[in-house]
């Protein structure tokens, strides 16, 4: 059996149990590019499912199960804050789908730099570099907005923990506040 194959089937299992009813590929699934550390697989169904399972779908093969975790309860979180993400619709653990999974709505976009190329566009590039700070800041604000608290209860809540609580890096910049004499310091790291 090939891996797409196989990544169908593993597919086909996790919709069937989370829809409720048989789910059955209209074919075999599609390895995606980017994806970073983890695959990503689009697919749809063959078959009439339940709303959210009627649309374009992929699934994210995670190769690390508590990084995984972490990973939906994120994406499920941001998605939940109105944020214009894809949502997760189902993920966990599951034979033939890594140490974690997360199948998502498959949308069509494209990043804020894709189809660049020579032409036209690389006249256009001054105007884009200027407003690509403003892009970066809107959405760097968007999603600081996101309730910090909310998250940690999340990612508590799923067995994985916040990694801000315990980082190394913050355990430095705490013990930097002892050492430093200025008040203004501790009040911004607490902030």
């Amino acid at each position: 059996m090939s891996e797409p194959e196989r990544i169908g089937e593993a597919i086909a299992a996790v919709i069937s149990a989370v829809a409720g009813s048989p789910a059955t590929l209209a074919g075999v699934p599609q390895r995606l590019s980017g994806g970073f550390w983890a695959q990503i697989w689009g697919f749809d169904l063959a078959d009439t499912m339940p709303v959210p399972f009627n649309r374009p779908m992929v699934v994210r093969v995670m190769p690390d199960r508590t990084a995984g975790i972490r990973e939906a309860v994120v994406q499920r979180i941001i998605a939940e804050t109105g944020f214009p993400t894809p949502r997760v619709l189902a993920s966990g653990t599951a034979p033939g789908l890594g140490e974690s999974y997360m199948v998502m709505e498959r949308i069509h976009g494209r990043t804020p730099l894709g189809g660049l190329r020579l032409g036209p566009e690389l006249l256009g590039l001054p105007k884009l570099l200027r407003r690509l700070p403003t892009m970066l800041a809107a959405t760097a604000n968007a999603l600081h907005a996101i309730d910090p608290d909310v998250m940690r209860t999340a990612l508590e809540d799923a067995g994985v923990g916040s990694r801000v609580s315990n980082n190394p890096f913050r355990l430095r910049i705490e013990s930097a506040v002892i050492e430093c004499p200025s008040a203004g310091f501790a009040e911004f790291v607490r902030w």
